[in-house]
């Protein structure tokens, strides 16, 4: 008894594209019926969940661009440390003298300096 009739499902038809498929491996591969193999559905099913998780894998990359070194962090903090009114650009343009090949970008620079927020200004009622 095979299993779609156990479950009483319809028998697959082959699609036209599957037909299409093996008329191009039959005129393509002289020995095609050699190479037939017969698997499980368990087999396929596993093979399609692989595939899938691998598809996922691939797509669920993080883009953008690359983090940036703790050392390129650490001498942003320290330039700020040395004058907190430098803009990130102006800190870009000090990385740029320091000779620092492909120094972060103003906003990545942004990222990493420590925002201080001013205490609000009291006016007093007389």
């Amino acid at each position: 008894m095979q299993h779609y009739e156990k479950q009483k499902l319809p028998k697959p038809k082959p699609t036209p594209a599957f037909r299409q498929l093996w008329v191009f491996l039959s005129k393509h591969l002289e020995d095609w019926r050699t190479v037939l193999v017969l698997v499980k559905p368990a087999t396929v099913i596993k093979w399609h969940r692989t595939a899938f998780k691998l598809h996922w894998k691939i797509k669920s990359r993080k883009t953008g661009r690359p983090k940036i070194s703790n050392e390129y962090i650490d001498l942003i903090r320290e330039i700020h440390q040395e004058n907190p009114t430098l803009s990130p650009e102006k800190i870009h343009e000090k990385l740029c003298l320091l000779s620092i090949e492909r120094p972060p970008a103003p906003n990545t620079i942004a990222k990493y300096i420590p925002t201080s927020r001013k205490p609000p200004s009291f006016k007093q009622v007389q």
